[in-house]
């Protein structure tokens, strides 16, 4: 899943909340990985890709949608956090050896939940 941010303006580094448009915003779904840089590990059960995607939908950063996406997301204070980057890891790996590369953590979601997922 990518998330293409929408800028007014890309002339200038810094500042970047200020030319941001959330309103065009738009999500790609590309099966495989994209780069070795996640942003954040997303896991789901098959009866709960309906339920993903209809949240994603309706998603306008209301706090009670914010709260039930991180239903599927693996934070980084979550206990088994090592066990599935390792799982993702490796489906990098097995998938695409040639372009394989160790994830980069650096751009992973900063915020720690504890007690989250």
């Amino acid at each position: 899943m990518v998330v293409n941010r929408w800028h007014d303006n890309v002339a200038l580094m810094f500042n970047e909340e200020s030319r941001l448009d959330p309103t065009k915003d738009d999500i790609d779904f590309v099966e495989g990985f994209v780069s070795s840089y996640p942003s954040l590990f997303i896991v789901l059960k098959q009866n709960e890709i309906l339920d993903f995607f209809n949240t994603i939908k309706n998603y306008e950063n209301k706090i009670k949608l914010k709260e039930h996406i991180r239903d599927y997301t693996i934070n980084r204070a979550n206990p088994n956090f090592w066990e599935h980057f390792d799982w993702f890891d490796n489906e990098f790996k097995k998938s695409n050896p040639l372009e394989y590369g160790l994830f980069d953590l650096n751009r992973y979601y900063s915020a720690t939940i504890n007690g989250d997922n």
